[in-house]
């Protein structure tokens, strides 16, 4: 549980992850509930790369997840892949895009993006950052999501023209 200020999301998984003494990481938002059990079908997998739940919203918080895109807002991995990715690049300030550069990292590795689909969770969006009811995004929202796309795309776009994402096998 994070409690203490970080100039960025990187930086706070960096610092919490180095704290913790298992060896199963789970990174879930604050405003994910979850059912019982959830993860005993996802640690199972957490060897063989990042694995996720499927994510649901309530009606009216927002759209879920966009096509084969897997979610930030729980995902489990094991200190091992941690350690061999090397954590999260703490260049991306704020948030957007430190995810998918460590999962990109890791799919590098041959690593895999293993979706879960009997294991459902509800993500009430946009809640971990404010408070209901959700505002739109804010200028800091867009400030980092710009930067954080040009370092993300700079880092791993290798001459294409589109940005790539990491999206679920299939």
């Amino acid at each position: 549980v994070v409690r203490e200020p970080h100039e960025s999301l990187a930086a706070a998984f960096n610092s919490e992850i180095a704290k913790c003494a298992g060896d199963i990481i789970c990174l879930m938002h604050n405003d994910v509930e979850v059912p019982k059990d959830w993860n005993v079908p996802l640690e199972e997998r957490a060897p063989d790369g990042f694995v996720f739940p499927k994510v649901t919203v309530p009606d009216g918080a927002g759209a879920p997840q966009h096509g084969r895109y897997p979610s930030s807002c729980c995902y489990i991995f094991s200190r091992d892949i941690y350690d061999d990715v090397g954590g999260f690049d703490e260049q991306f300030k704020g948030w957007h895009f430190e995810d998918n550069d460590f999962w990109i990292r890791g799919l590098k590795m041959g690593l895999g993006l293993i979706e879960v689909p009997d294991v459902e969770v509800l993500h009430t969006r946009g809640a971990t950052r404010r408070q209901p009811p959700l505002p739109p995004m804010n200028a800091i929202d867009h400030a980092y999501m710009r930067e954080n796309s040009v370092r993300y795309a700079m880092k791993h776009a290798q001459g294409r023209r589109e940005l790539v994402l990491p999206v679920f096998p299939g």
